[in-house]
């Protein structure tokens, strides 16, 4: 099950309206719309925040969805290139790092 579909599945089951899913994210409803019909993804720090309202783990989130993982890889892999300002790397080293 993608990422989307997991978000909507447990916003039902809390018995939740998009909007007060939205509130609780610090996002609009028309993010979680997003997520849920699989337009785009949520970031890092959200699905942290959607693991910890749904008291799920990250694994039980992502899991299933690889496309999600290899976005979440490359989000992972980019933000330690920048804050360790590794300049110096090339892009196909980095994406060796991604696999």
């Amino acid at each position: 099950m993608t990422i989307g579909k997991r978000i909507k599945e447990e916003r039902l089951a809390k018995k939740w309206t998009q909007e007060q899913l939205a509130v609780k994210l610090n996002v609009s409803r028309s993010t979680v719309s997003s997520w849920e019909v699989e337009r785009n993804y949520p970031d890092l720090e959200t699905i942290i925040a959607i693991s910890d309202l749904f008291g799920q783990s990250l694994d039980q989130l992502l899991r299933e969805d690889p496309e999600m993982i290899t976005k979440i890889k490359e989000q992972a892999t980019d933000f330690i290139f920048r804050k360790y300002n590794w300049d110096f790397v090339t892009k196909e080293t980095m994406n060796l790092y991604r696999r």
